[in-house]
């Protein structure tokens, strides 16, 4: 899975879809870099990476204010 997410994100790269490479610098910003949490940091990578592409999406095509509304909603989802 974290293959075929890691190379999705790539290709995205290579293609010039993702404006900004914001898929790569939300799992850098959201990641623990912690030694006693790194491996459930490791396995949430591929979440990381689908949510960072679609707020990248959302911010290309909608504007800063869909990417950041989605964003404040997949938290308050996460909390629930």
């Amino acid at each position: 899975i974290i293959y075929v997410v890691l190379n999705s994100i790539f290709e995205c790269w290579v293609e010039n879809r993702c404006k900004d490479k914001g898929s790569l610098a939300f799992i850098v910003i959201h990641m623990s870099f912690d030694p006693e949490t790194i491996v459930n940091e490791l396995l949430n990578i591929p979440s990381y990476a689908v949510a960072g592409i679609l707020f990248a999406i959302a911010y290309e095509h909608k504007g800063p204010a869909c990417s950041m509304t989605a964003h404040i909603v997949y938290n308050s989802a996460s909390l629930i």
